[in-house]
């Protein structure tokens, strides 16, 4: 019984810390979201399709140059129970980040001409390049801020200021595009100005928190646990790009844009669970892993949040149509055929950090690097193989495959290190009622935008709950919560009624 409730609290911090992540998340990168009309509707398709290849790039150098330290500023943090320590340690990381941004900043001076010729046959976008890096540069900072938020437990300013910085990312970015008409140079300028701005804010704001130390014994830890990371996002680059660059060859800059698009909207499942998840995940296992039913908090958290997972699937990829109707010009429409393939893909993507709790116990990153760089040279391949056949259709079916087999060696390698038993049976009971509520939702079309919104909608709020009901996805002690819930909301209902 005691064990029954020191679980349920775990399940309210993370439950609770994780809405407020999930809230920050969305807020720091909605402006992408909310921005899409404007873009749609501003630039043309093959605009939009430079405009995702830069902003990629400059994406997968902040991964691959910031060596993984904001994990390790994570991972080491709980190491030490003194603030001093935790101070040492945060500085250590900004250090180490000032000497890396040097590093990325001189090979943006060198070689984003040569960049520019490879993927556009000009050096017209060069610049746009050392732009994107600059912004890059200063979002890395960002990052560290935001991590020292994280493991501090300070949620309510980890939204406050993520909301902050996506007011004036949008902001900014809307005056330079829509007023100014700066097009594509409006996005990026627009992104370094805001990204320029918070850097110098968040720095000042964790202030108390750095001091003029640096540990050379905490330098060599957080490079050995992160630079694995850092080959990670090698190989995420590879996974997440090298397909827009495939279909730029083989098919069109056109193609490339309207990818980027369903690419956008089918990552949403990335904004509104995989980032909060993660942000969340690394402080909350790490604090509670040394009690007695650790390995029963992590089995019944992938259970509840590929639950989750499969809603937000469902949300997207039943109503991708309806919302590029509504958000885009029309020549972007045919985006739709591939957001859900791509929503799938990072739904169940959503549980690869709680998968990897063994390596993370172990410091055994470098295993995290080995299967990614196995997934991403499946990844190639099937790019290769399916792009010029199938166009974006091809490079979204290559990305689920290659992030499935990857999972799955994550899973394999990490079940050696740390054995967890994950909850099989309830797993294939979310995937059975969401591949019939999915059929359901996609096969049967109605003419009217409005009433296929309410339809879909529908059937997903009703039928999903209802479904897992059904095929009996709730244990007994959920069952119990779930109609105490009932009948307290009901009791409400009742006591608001007029006498």
């Amino acid at each position: 019984m005691e064990a029954e409730t020191t679980l349920g609290r775990k399940f309210k911090l993370l439950a609770g810390q994780g809405v407020l992540y999930g809230a920050g998340s969305i807020a720091g990168r909605l402006a992408g979201i909310i921005l899409i009309p404007l873009y749609t509707r501003v630039l043309a398709t093959s605009e939009y399709g430079v405009l995702g290849l830069i902003l990629i790039t400059g994406q997968v150098a902040g991964v691959v140059f910031s060596l993984g330290l904001r994990q390790g500023l994570v991972r080491s943090f709980f190491d030490y129970d003194r603030d001093k320590e935790r101070k040492i340690v945060i500085s250590t990381v900004i250090f180490l980040t000032v000497f890396n941004s040097i590093f990325l900043l001189l090979c943006g001076l060198f070689f984003t001409g040569l960049l520019s010729r490879s993927l556009f046959g000009t050096s017209e976008y060069g610049f746009y390049f050392i732009l994107i890096i600059a912004s890059t540069v200063c979002d890395m900072f960002n990052q560290i801020a935001f991590s020292v938020f994280r493991v501090r437990h300070e949620a309510k300013n980890f939204v406050l200021y993520q909301t902050l910085s996506l007011l004036a990312r949008a902001g900014i970015i809307i005056y330079l595009v829509a007023v100014a008409g700066w097009g594509i140079k409006g996005v990026i300028v627009g992104q370094l100005i805001a990204n320029g701005i918070f850097m110098v804010f968040l720095l000042w704001l964790i202030r108390n928190h750095i001091v003029a130390s640096f540990s050379m014994t905490e330098a060599g830890k957080l490079v050995r646990y992160g630079t694995p990371l850092a080959f990670v996002g090698i190989f995420a680059f590879v996974m997440n790009y090298l397909d827009r660059i495939i279909l730029n060859h083989y098919v069109s800059l056109d193609e490339v844009g309207l990818y980027t698009l369903a690419y956008q909207l089918g990552m949403l499942v990335n904004i509104v669970l995989i980032a909060p998840l993660k942000r969340l995940w690394g402080p909350v296992f790490l604090s509670v892993k040394e009690d007695a039913n650790f390995s029963r908090f992590c089995a019944k958290s992938l259970t509840y949040v590929m639950a989750i997972a499969g809603f937000v699937f469902l949300l997207i990829g039943l109503l991708s149509r309806e919302v590029l109707v509504i958000m885009s010009a029309r020549q972007y429409w045919d985006s739709y055929r591939v957001i859900p393939i791509i929503a799938l893909t990072y739904s169940v993507w959503s549980v690869r950090s709680m998968v990897d709790v063994g390596v993370v116990l172990k410091r055994k990153t470098g295993a995290i690097a080995l299967c990614t760089s196995i997934g991403a040279v499946l990844n190639i391949d099937l790019n290769l193989i399916l792009i010029p056949r199938y166009g974006m259709v091809g490079a979204a079916w290559a990305t689920l495959i290659s992030f499935m087999v990857t999972l799955g060696l994550s899973y394999a390698y990490n079940r050696s290190l740390f054995r967890i038993e994950y909850e099989w049976a309830r797993l294939v009971k979310i995937f059975a009622v969401v591949g019939v509520i999915f059929s359901a939702g996609y096969l049967y079309e109605i003419g009217n935008l409005y009433l296929s919104i309410a339809f879909k909608l529908g059937i997903i709020v009703v039928l999903y709950p209802f479904g897992l009901l059904l095929v009996k996805f709730f244990d007994k002690p959920e069952t119990d919560r779930i109609k105490k819930t009932a009948g307290a909301i009901a009791g409400y209902l009742r006591r608001q009624k007029p006498s």
